[in-house]
Parts: C-alpha cells; sequence; structure tokens
C-alpha cells in the first residue's frame, strides 16, 4: 500500500488475484483467504452500504486446524484500518460458520502495529463505529481480536483509535490495554460478558 484511501472493491479492481472474494454481490459480503496489511500512510475503509461502503460483512478465514495459512489477518503497520457499519468474524470453511476454537490453535484476528524504525516514527490507527465483531483473536497479545500494539520500546509512539457503539463478541481480547488508553475504549462499546479482566473472552 501507500498514501491514500482504499477499499476492498479497489484492492480487487487493481489486483484481479488478490485474496478477497465478493461472495454475495447483493448483500456485500466478502471473504478474506489471505492477510491483508496496510502500510505506508494508507487506509483500509471497510464501511457497510448504510454510510455509501461495498462491505456489509467480512468473513475471514480461520479453519481451526495447525496448517500455515490456516487463518487470516487484516494488519496496518504504518497504516490506518476504519470499519464503519459493518460485521466482521471468523470463517471456518471446514464447518461453514465461525470458528469458536480459540484456543487449539490461532484464531483470525485484527491488528494496528506502530514502531520506530530507525529515526522514523511509524504509527498506526484502528478504528471502529456501528459495527460487529466475533469470533475474533486468540490467547497471544499478538493475535487479539482487536489489537492495538506498539512494537518494540519506543518511546514517544503509540497506536491511535476509537471504539464507538460496536457490538463485540466471542473474542479474545487483551482488554486491559484498552482502559489504560482513552483513545481505544470508549463508553458505548456493547460486550457479551460482564466479566472484564486483562485477558478474557468476550
Amino acid at each position: 500500500g501507500g498514501p491514500g484511501n482504499a477499499t476492498l472493491s479497489d484492492i480487487k479492481t487493481a489486483i484481479p488475484k488478490a485474496p478477497v472474494c465478493l461472495l454475495d454481490p447483493t448483500n456485500d459480503i466478502w471473504f478474506l483467504s489471505a492477510s491483508l496489511v496496510v502500510t505506508n500512510g494508507a487506509t483500509l475503509l471497510v464501511h457497510g452500504s448504510a454510510v455509501g461502503g461495498d462491505a456489509n460483512e467480512v468473513l475471514m478465514k480461520s479453519d481451526d486446524v495447525g496448517d500455515t495459512n490456516s487463518y487470516v489477518w487484516i494488519d496496518a503497520d504504518w497504516g490506518t484500518l476504519d470499519f464503519q457499519n459493518v460485521k466482521v468474524i471468523s470463517w471456518n470453511e471446514l464447518v461453514a460458520g465461525p470458528d469458536t476454537d480459540y484456543t487449539s490453535f490461532p484464531r483470525a484476528f485484527i491488528r494496528a502495529r506502530s514502531r520506530l524504525r530507525g529515526a522514523n516514527v511509524q504509527q498506526s490507527t484502528l478504528s471502529a463505529a456501528n459495527s460487529e465483531f466475533g469470533w475474533l483473536g486468540y490467547r497471544s497479545s499478538d493475535g487479539y481480536g482487536l489489537t492495538w500494539q506498539v512494537v518494540g520500546a519506543a518511546t514517544g509512539v503509540t497506536v491511535f483509535g476509537a471504539v464507538s457503539n460496536c457490538y463485540i463478541h466471542d473474542c479474545q481480547l487483551g482488554v486491559g490495554d484498552w482502559f489504560n488508553n482513552p483513545k481505544v475504549y470508549g463508553n458505548n462499546v456493547l460486550w457479551s460478558s460482564n466479566t472484564v479482566t486483562a485477558d478474557t473472552l468476550y
């Protein structure tokens, strides 16, 4: 990627063999069969039709086996991920449903990473509004369902983002970091569990 905005449709048009497939053009349902990395200051817009976008639902490959490439992730590494009015869930092709197992093998996840590369600060953003996230993440600080991560010891480097009016359920989340980062945690997030710890399944 590079500076500028792109949608899943833009990616598919520019790279016809890209691992994004529009399963249902009528309902704007996409399947992601390989990982996407947004970098070099680019922005990925994953917006539903309610706000003029092209993605009402995104299914992320997560086959619950130990094979290479059995699960995927969406990563901003010096980039921006912007989710609005969209449903994003893991998808186990073997059972034609969500990947409900977060302990045996890694599971699909979404992440934004910032870092200091030489003297250059490369900061990322992960924001979500009016969206649903389900059955994402596993027990790793690198692969929580929604992950904001600073790579290495980088003074003054942060990861930006905000979450509002989102339904987040059946996800593995390192929510301890959310409470310590007001840019990330908002009062309008709806949880499917009342238990809040530093490392909890929601």
